[in-house]
């Protein structure tokens, strides 16, 4: 059964949360450093000349980037495809097939390219180099945003199975947070179904060929990893694409209706249950943890 989650997201969030931790003068408020970065919220990246100013406050903004983009698509960075810790350099794949590396030792162009294009795909920030004080006010709402998620999915994984319904009519994203807390057997069945819903004619693009949809859930893969890339690909189905109305109403009916089901069945759901507080023990909690510290040290002022 799954007990991590998805693989992308918690690969990003050890890098994250590592190499915040080898940098500690960032989240001390007495330390230049922290003083140094709090300035990005009122100068133009411009005004940092200085040498040894010009390597925290780039080294700040990279790994800033890095935590905007884990938030793609969601709290569980369904928007990526993998995630690669290179040593001196991290490279993501997004669902759109383009791949992108920003160094963490430099400025180069194709690393400020990068971030431009997280910016401007999570936020709708283009060119943010040239404005990083807005910016950074943006990325606080973005970041707000998700932390208020994290939250709602704390208090969801916390509840009793009794509140499963109430939970998914509030956030349908909480569906997705029990899918992948499903047992492997139970979801691949549920997948067979749920591809027997879908036109022969709705397609995933990707970098060869398209994938009929229907093929592709119905497909029984082994890996656990591999039915959790249904549990993606279906919430990018449900939340991104461009379908039909009544074929969203009628798979959202369905995806609630096997949640229901299952929740109904007592050694089912105390699996799932268990699985839920795995996740949110070893997710859930830290990611909301840290972006509330976060927001409290870099945007409360």
């Amino acid at each position: 059964m799954i007990t991590t989650g998805l693989p992308v997201t918690v690969a990003m969030f050890q890098w994250l949360s590592q190499y915040a931790a080898d940098r500690p003068h960032w989240f001390d408020r007495g330390h230049d450093d922290h003083r140094l970065i709090q300035q990005l919220f009122d100068k133009p990246l411009t005004d940092f000349t200085d040498p040894y100013q010009q390597g925290i406050v780039h080294d700040y903004l990279r790994w800033l980037g890095v935590l905007v983009a884990s938030f793609n698509g969601g709290i569980f960075s369904v928007d990526i495809t993998s995630f690669m810790d290179r040593g001196n350099a991290v490279s993501i794949t997004w669902a759109n097939g383009i791949t992108q590396t920003i160094s963490m030792t430099g400025w180069d162009r194709p690393t400020r390219n990068a971030l431009d294009y997280i910016l401007k795909r999570s936020c709708s920030m283009a060119d943010f180099q040239d404005d990083v004080p807005n910016a950074l006010v943006i990325i606080g709402s973005y970041l707000a945003h998700f932390e208020t998620q994290l939250r709602d999915h704390v208090a969801f994984s916390t509840a009793a199975s009794g509140s499963v319904e109430l939970a998914m009519s509030k956030d349908p994203a909480s569906a997705f947070l029990i899918l992948s807390a499903v047992p492997v057997a139970q979801l691949q069945q549920f997948y067979v179904g749920f591809s027997a819903l879908l036109p022969e004619d709705l397609s995933f693009d990707g970098l060869g060929e398209p994938m009929p949809a229907h093929l592709f859930f119905a497909k029984p893969v082994l890996a656990e990893t591999l039915v959790i890339d249904k549990v993606k690909m279906h919430y990018n189905l449900m939340f991104h694409a461009k379908i039909d109305g009544a074929l969203l109403t009628e798979l959202s009916a369905y995806t609630k209706a096997f949640i229901l089901n299952l929740s109904s069945d007592q050694s089912l759901w105390a699996s799932v249950q268990n699985e839920l507080t795995c996740i949110l023990n070893d997710q859930l909690l830290p990611r909301q943890s840290f972006l509330s510290l976060l927001l409290d040290l870099f945007w409360s002022n």
